[in-house]
């Protein structure tokens, strides 16, 4: 049971994570292509 709820809170903040990252990307294009 300890290794199915990790399972699933890993998930869960690995697809909070990729998300926050996606929208971070979407907002920000212009900051990284001036950056780069």
């Amino acid at each position: 049971m300890m290794d199915a709820e990790r399972l699933v809170i890993d998930n869960a903040l690995i697809q909070a994570f990729y998300a926050q990252k996606i929208k971070a990307h979407n907002a920000g294009e212009g900051e990284h292509a001036a950056l780069t």
